[in-house]
């Protein structure tokens, strides 16, 4: 049994040297592991988020085409407007034309009725020039001589 000892022992050596291999291989896959998992978990939060602005760019394009959509029709009911408003200018345009010149008319046949109202106003204020002085006289008597009393 005595010769049996150093080769359990060399057993054991190699044994002992293969476990700390082993070991050592295990500490290095485990770091490798965890190396790994903090990967895995942030791949899978950037996933989640890129997700995340894919459906709100998803939800933001079904906006944008809807409201594209909508000013579409809008630009065609405005585009079908556009030959009757233009239209209904030139008839405007037309009517403010014509009343122009009917105001036109209406100024040219008062300037002489004005003329003739001019000149009945100047008469009637020559007429009144010596009545004016007259009145300003009264109220300069007036004023000097409050309680009118006789001088």
């Amino acid at each position: 049994m005595l010769g049996k000892i150093p080769y359990r022992r060399k057993s054991h050596k190699e044994h002992a040297k293969a476990l700390a291999t082993l070991r050592a291989e295990l500490d290095q896959a485990a770091s490798e592991f965890a190396e790994f998992e903090r990967k895995d978990i942030k791949h899978r939060e950037d996933l989640k988020n890129m997700k995340q602005r894919a459906k709100k760019l998803d939800e933001k394009l079904a906006k944008d085409a809807a409201k594209r959509t909508t000013m579409a029709a809008e630009v065609a009911a405005i585009e079908k407007e556009v030959p009757e408003l233009e239209a209904k200018k030139a008839e405007l345009e037309s009517r403010v034309d014509k009343e122009e010149a009917a105001l036109d008319a209406t100024v040219e046949s008062l300037k002489g009725e004005m003329a003739k109202i001019g000149a009945e106003l100047d008469v009637a204020q020559r007429e009144l020039t010596p009545w004016e002085g007259k009145i300003a006289g009264a109220k300069v008597r007036r004023a000097s001589n409050p309680l009118n009393l006789k001088p």
